[in-house]
């Protein structure tokens, strides 16, 4: 099976406190938020994968997402060069091209003693 990937985008989120007694007990919670970077990724057959990741994790160039339009979106299946977002959005359209959940295409459950 091949999907080819059309089109990569990133969006960078400042996802402020909102909780209420948070807010009060926390000096944080009044003046910061949480940044966070979605992955969006879309194929040629119109699947959407998405993921998410902490600001603080290296991030791939925009020439690295760049160079991923027009692969092979099954290349990147198992590749570490991706930052843990754009991993999770190649694994989330994965398994929705292949109908299975995401678990099913990180390998079988541990069992104690293995």
């Amino acid at each position: 099976m091949k999907l080819t990937i059309s089109k990569v985008e990133r969006y960078t989120l400042n996802l402020p406190f909102s909780y209420e007694r948070q807010r009060y007990n926390m000096h944080r919670a009044l003046t910061h938020g949480e940044r966070v970077i979605l992955w969006k990724l879309e194929t040629d057959a119109r699947i959407v994968g998405w993921g998410d990741a902490d600001t603080g994790q290296a991030q791939p160039s925009p020439e690295e997402v760049a160079s991923m339009v027009g692969r092979n979106l099954f290349e990147y299946l198992n590749g570490d060069s991706l930052d843990d977002g754009l991993q999770q959005a190649v694994l989330d359209a994965a398994g929705k091209a292949l109908e299975v959940p995401v678990h099913k295409l990180l390998g079988r459950r541990g069992q104690p003693g293995d």
